[in-house]
């Protein structure tokens, strides 16, 4: 069993009476009960409020959030958890990955083990001694903060997924609980990949396909040694032919997942967003290591 994180502890410096609610003043995304106000639903940055002997109540100066996010697959399989599709939620019935904003003591061990408990609703426990073996593989920031997306091997038990082949679901909504994310997909990594063969299916969800290496090409330089490092490096990965290919097949997984889950989110936020860049970056190590097989 995981450790109680969502028994609503105390909400200080400003934060909300239930662990996912509204927070002071109905602001939307919830503040997180544990303390400093942090918002969930489009990152946002720690804020509190402060009180003057008037009695009047004024926002505090936000400060930028640390945020950390981790990807589980395994051989076999890539789990991928889809956000809660409410309008007006930040990437609301899109992709997304276990994860959230550093906590005050926490290294980002900590805050994975407890960022995964919470958002799968107790159901994925995962050791810190297994966390620290992530391997980095993207990062991002903007006003609210920064955000740096790990990847870790990763088995979840088989029988809790109704078993539809290809595109196999648990849906966290049977917990009736206030939710981040309402359901898991497990998704074979052979079919994710696959989704970038087929020139015809990259068209239907960009107008320009990547351009898909053939037997005829020089097949791609083998990719850099992976790091170990808890920390990203010091910039950003070295563009390879197949971040586009990766491109491609992110897209089109994409198109799937919003349409199966009615997605209510603005694609455009998708586009832009830390996320998306992780997913093609993971992407494109799966195909890297698809290569190394052979």
């Amino acid at each position: 069993m995981c450790d109680d994180y969502t028994s609503g502890r105390g909400g200080g410096g400003g934060g909300g009476s239930g662990s996912r609610g509204r927070g002071r003043g109905g602001s939307r995304g919830g503040y997180d009960s544990r303390g400093g106000g942090s918002y969930y639903s489009r990152g946002r940055e720690r804020g509190g409020s402060v009180k003057y002997g008037d009695g009047n109540e004024q926002k505090s100066a936000p400060q930028p959030v640390e945020r950390v996010y981790v990807i589980l697959y395994n051989d076999h399989v890539v789990y991928i958890p889809i956000k809660v599709n409410k309008k007006g939620k930040f990437l609301a019935g899109m992709p997304n990955f276990f994860g959230g904003g550093v906590d005050k003591g926490e290294d980002h061990n900590d805050t994975l083990k407890r960022e995964v408990c919470e958002e799968s609703i107790n159901i994925i426990n995962i050791e810190k001694a297994l966390i620290e073996t992530k391997q980095y593989v993207s990062d991002g920031a903007d006003q609210y903060g920064t955000y740096t997306f790990f990847r870790l091997k990763y088995t979840i038990e088989d029988s809790i997924f109704t078993d539809e082949g290809n595109f196999s679901t648990y849906f966290f909504t049977k917990m009736k609980k206030k939710l981040e994310m309402q359901a898991l997909v497990k998704m074979p990594t052979a079919f994710l990949l696959s989704l970038g063969a087929t020139p015809s299916a990259l068209t239907s969800a960009h107008p320009t396909p990547p351009t898909i290496t053939t037997p005829d090409e020089p097949p791609p330089p083998p990719p850099a040694a992976s790091s170990s490092s808890d920390s990203p490096p010091p910039s950003a990965p070295t563009t390879t032919p197949d971040n586009a290919l990766a491109e491609g097949i992110v897209g089109v997984m994409f198109e799937i997942i919003k349409k199966r889950f009615s997605s209510m989110g603005i694609v455009g936020e998708w586009e832009q967003s830390s996320t998306k860049k992780a997913f093609v970056n993971f992407v494109s190590f799966l195909l890297q290591e698809q290569q190394k097989k052979g």
